[in-house]
């Protein structure tokens, strides 16, 4: 009986250390996330990134400005089926005169809880991207992985294909004949690396790609 009291205790602070939230999602740095560039000044990408929370689906919990440079924006879904639920922490930083940084984390409030989504950036770049199209300056930059993707072509070099996917970071493997990125959701491969591993520049070819 013991044993088993102790088991369920040690399950219990597994599931409540392994539960986002509010605070949690306070305590990454602000250099944290999945990133995209968007160019539309700050003004215009912070509005349009509040009305694309709400069109995600999402609740805002809080908002406030970390500093000069940071607006945050903490929201979250609800429990809803077979789901408890995200926290979404999304952080607005002006880059330049026309152009602004949108970073997104999501976290499931249960870690162990699979039905959860992982990931809401893709869903809020679009809809920021839609929200700012009535701007006649604005340029469009693709926002969805399928976009993106589309977006491919033979012999980008590597910075052009960093750019496409909002600098979300790959992992990569290589020998003399090629340079292969491994992306959660499919594989680059480049040729002609005359900079070896690094992970941008002006060189290298890309030869080929596939969709996980």
């Amino acid at each position: 009986m013991r044993k088993f009291w102790y088991l369920a205790s040690v399950l219990c602070l597994i599931f409540v250390c392994s539960c986002a939230s509010v605070s949690s999602m306070k305590k990454y740095s602000m250099e944290t996330g999945k990133t995209m560039r968007f160019n539309a000044n700050y003004e215009a990408v912070k509005s349009a990134t509040e009305s694309a929370i709400i069109a995600s689906g999402l609740e805002i919990e809080e908002f406030y400005d970390q500093d000069e440079f940071h607006h945050v924006i903490i929201a979250q879904k609800r429990l809803t089926g077979g789901s408890y639920g995200e926290f979404v922490r999304v952080v607005i930083q002006p880059s330049d005169k026309d152009e602004t940084v949108v970073r997104v984390i999501t976290k499931r409030k249960v870690a162990m809880n699979v039905t959860a989504k992982s990931d809401y950036s893709y869903t809020i770049y679009s809809y920021i991207d839609k929200f700012l199209e009535s701007d006649e300056n604005y340029e469009s930059r693709p926002t969805t992985i399928e976009e993106s993707w589309a977006s491919l072509k033979k012999g980008m070099n590597k910075n052009q294909v960093l750019d496409l996917f909002g600098d979300i970071p790959p992992s990569f493997s290589s020998n003399q004949d090629y340079l292969k990125w491994e992306y959660p959701f499919g594989t680059v491969t480049f040729i002609d690396c005359s900079g070896g591993n690094n992970l941008g520049g002006t060189d290298g070819k890309l030869d080929s790609w596939e969709l996980k």
